[in-house]
């Protein structure tokens, strides 16, 4: 049986994470709360539902299944806070939001070794000795290296929102900590995967890496991961930074070679945004949809399911316009206390919610 209290940890991790988000920016791209309304019953039914039969009847263990969705806390908290929106804009009842959780907070606790929904900013996922190894590898570092990695960082940023929308580019980058060492600096490990989703950017084929890790060690700065994938440092991580390694797809990438690939990934960037922006409504729509289900696909492909949105799920979408009628305050405490409400597996979604009737 799920306990109010890890429902209730969840809403206060979840809820002042989405509030601290303004969804104005993201009017002329993508926001869950227009897009997803759209499909939320063929999605849930059709796509949500038969994941967790099939993970059932081929009995994979959590922790199997957080490798296959990415071994990524931040990608597996926004597939929960996606599905579970998605079910309760569906009105499919308290049984299956939570089960939904259910199935998300056991990948979340295989995965995680503490803080499992963020709720206190972090992101933990390496035993003492695992972090013990990856310091054991640190460079000493400079102003130099330190921003040559920034830009590094920038460009796969700059990256990941094209390839996989400005909801889903958590599919690329995580921030891995703070895992505090005994003389107080941090060491935080910066994961850019995904490069490469040749099903969705065949250009993507020609990168010269499709997964980066960056080692960090940092002194004078302080790091909070959120609920909603967001990385907040503070203090100077040029002169801050105190050692440093660099690998791509498993191999050490030197410091003189991180300018080429960051060049790379830069203009594979631009290329890819020229072609989001030349996409009109209905394609936005249809292409938000395999971006979505691109984040399910090794799940999928291990389940022997098509990891492709279901063509119901796209017929559902087509010809609609946004889903417009949420009513969330502005005073983000009135917000918070609503989302609290929007996000809880324990009942409905309030009517409160809604600026008026929704079908």
């Amino acid at each position: 049986m799920i306990s109010d209290q890890l429902v209730d940890e969840y809403l206060d991790a979840v809820a002042p994470a989405w509030c601290a988000m303004d969804f104005l920016t993201f009017a002329e791209t993508i926001d869950v709360f227009l897009y997803d309304p759209l499909i939320a019953l063929e999605w849930t039914e059709l796509h949500t539902l038969p994941m967790l039969d099939t993970v059932a009847v081929k009995r994979l263990d959590s922790r199997t299944v957080a490798q296959l969705l990415h071994d990524s806390p931040s990608v597996i908290r926004c597939l929960m806070h996606y599905d579970i929106l998605m079910a309760k804009c569906a009105r499919l009842g308290t049984a299956a939001y939570l089960r939904i959780f259910d199935f998300y907070q056991d990948v979340l606790q295989a995965l995680c070794k503490e803080d499992v929904f963020a709720k206190r900013f972090r992101n933990i996922i390496h035993a003492a000795e695992q972090v013990r190894g990856m310091v054991g590898r640190l460079r000493p570092s400079s102003p130099t290296v330190a921003r040559a990695l920034g830009r590094l960082a920038n460009a796969c940023y700059n990256l990941s929102y094209g390839l996989y929308s400005d909801m889903n580019p958590q599919l690329v980058y995580d921030n891995l900590g703070p895992y505090v060492r005994p003389d107080g600096r941090l060491f935080v490990l910066k994961i850019f995967h995904n490069l490469k989703p040749v099903e969705l950017w065949p250009e993507t084929a020609s990168l010269p890496v499709g997964a980066i890790d960056v080692g960090v060690l940092l002194e004078g700065v302080t790091l909070k991961v959120d609920a909603a994938t967001h990385a907040i440092y503070e203090g100077d991580q040029v002169n801050g930074l105190r050692g440093w390694w660099c690998e791509a797809d498993g191999k050490a990438l030197p410091l003189e070679a991180i300018d080429d690939v960051r060049q790379r990934l830069e203009a594979t960037a631009v290329a890819v945004y020229e072609q989001v922006k030349q996409f009109n409504f209905e394609k936005k729509k249809e292409f938000y949809c395999f971006q979505k289900a691109w984040g399910y696909k090794k799940l999928y492909d291990v389940l022997d399911l098509d990891w492709r949105p279901p063509p119901a799920v796209l017929a559902a979408a087509r010809g609609k316009s946004l889903f417009t009628n949420w009513n969330i305050p502005e005073d983000k405490k009135q917000a918070v206390t609503l989302l609290c409400q929007v996000f809880d597996p324990r009942r409905e979604v309030p009517a409160e919610a809604f600026k008026g009737e929704t079908d």
